[in-house]
């Protein structure tokens, strides 16, 4: 190992597993990383995006473990509200959800790409809801700050396919195929717009 310390390096091949599908070694890596970044700025780093993937596997209690060790290390507090935010959603508390994204907002605004996730989640809360206008609104909000934002460009797509506006749908599944991000999923939900 030419740099065992390097918390880029665990990350980069611990995402790469978790893109291929491999989660326990995805969750081994990053546990090794940690271990070998203790005591470093990287160790931080790591400790987030490990937060970030036990929220989305659903692991809530390992999810407040790491929260709690990242309050310890006087983490980021807006990011920390974001997290929060996110176990909220997974414990099914939609309103009080969307509420701790919309005051952790403004905090997040020189980190695009850690807003546009709030606005998508803020929309998925809206959504629960049934509040289209208002989904549909943050859902905007997040394709602004990156308009190959997929699962957002998805969900505008479905939102406006159970609207009965096909030619928006359309449009939204059309953007998401040419970023060249989309999958067969996409290209078939397009293939069923255009036949109704």
């Amino acid at each position: 190992k030419v740099a065992p310390a390097n918390a880029a390096c665990y990350q980069l091949l611990a995402s790469v597993y978790l893109r291929t599908g491999r989660r326990d070694e995805y969750i081994k890596t990053m546990k090794e990383g940690l271990e070998a970044t203790r005591n470093t700025p990287g160790y931080i780093a790591l400790l987030w995006h490990m937060a970030n993937s036990y929220i989305d596997s659903g692991n809530v209690k390992e999810a407040n473990n790491t929260i709690q060790e990242l309050d310890r290390a006087k983490y980021v507090p807006a990011r920390l509200a974001y997290l929060r935010a996110r176990i909220e959603m997974l414990n099914g508390n939609w309103a009080k959800a969307r509420e701790s994204f919309e005051k952790v907002r403004p905090q997040l605004m020189m980190s695009p790409d850690l807003l546009k996730y709030v606005d998508y989640y803020i929309g998925l809360c809206y959504g629960e809801g049934g509040q289209v206008e208002q989904q549909l609104t943050a859902f905007r909000r997040a394709v602004a700050q990156d308009t190959f934002f997929l699962p957002v460009r998805l969900a505008i797509a479905q939102v406006l396919s159970k609207s009965g506006d096909w030619d928006g749908a359309i449009r939204e599944y059309r953007q998401a195929l040419k970023s060249g991000r989309g999958n067969e999923a996409m290209a078939l939900a397009l293939c069923r717009a255009l036949l109704v």
